[in-house]
């Protein structure tokens, strides 16, 4: 469920590190923040993201993923095969 019009975008505040901006996932991307380069934590490591125009509105965890893409081991196994028949 969305949140409401009127209370407004939800945004915690971002924190000033020496040389980069941490935020939380959970953050709404705010016009003011255009332009910048801010650090999410994924769970795992921070990811750094360039914050553009396209991206106002949304939350800041849509764009630090947590999950990996790993292939199906069938597709490994037929290109491993593959690679095999090659050098023969």
């Amino acid at each position: 469920m969305p949140r409401s019009v009127w209370k407004g975008p939800f945004a915690d505040a971002l924190q000033k590190l020496p040389h980069i901006w941490r935020g939380t996932r959970r953050s709404m991307i705010l016009p003011e923040w255009v332009g910048r380069q801010i650090e999410v934590h994924n769970g795992r490591k921070w990811m750094p993201i360039s914050i553009v125009e396209d991206m106002i509105g949304h939350k800041l965890g849509e764009f630090a993923f947590t999950r990996t893409k790993s292939p199906h081991k069938g597709a490994l196994l037929r290109a491993k095969a593959a690679r095999k028949k090659k050098k023969v």
